[in-house]
């Protein structure tokens, strides 16, 4: 491979990323469910999903030298991918899973799902532990934190 061939590359690709591939870019954000609307002349479309996380467990109530304390929960999946316009319908659904509802003297709950219609989707993360009332002298420093989100589709 010669250095023309480089440049060559490289020009391709400068004429790609300005010419009419990327003329115009439409940009759509949701922080909540909502309905997406396909831009027209689109050609490609490419979607970035993330999970809800779970919120943390919570710390009962203590006495006297006692201890009590609650895990993080975990975050939400991420996940991403491109379609090709003509594949997808005029508008798609678009669901932004509700973090995980905050909780005292128990565990966590799980962060919810969310999605881009039935094209891609992102799972909640799960809900964090919670360490019930002990004596400080049985203090462990294991944790209940819980994973990530796992098992979406797509992309």
């Amino acid at each position: 491979m010669a250095i023309g061939d480089i440049v060559g590359g490289a020009k391709t690709i400068a004429r790609l990323t300005t010419g009419a591939f990327f003329s115009s870019v439409d940009v759509q954000v949701f922080e909540a469910g909502g309905t997406w609307t396909k831009p027209d002349g689109a050609q490609y479309v490419y979607v970035q999903v993330v999970g809800s996380g779970g919120a943390g467990g919570g710390a009962d109530i203590t006495g006297a030298a006692q201890w009590s304390f609650g895990d993080g929960g975990g975050g939400g999946e991420y996940a991403a991918g491109w379609f090709a316009a003509s594949l997808l319908a005029a508008t798609v659904t678009v669901t932004g899973g509700a973090g995980g509802a905050g909780v005292s003297a128990a565990a966590g709950n799980a962060g919810a799902t969310s999605s881009f219609g039935a094209h891609i989707t992102a799972a909640g993360g799960g809900g964090g532990g919670v360490r019930p009332v002990g004596a400080a002298a049985n203090y462990t420093s294991n944790t209940q934190s819980r994973a990530g989100g796992t098992g979406g589709t797509g992309g």
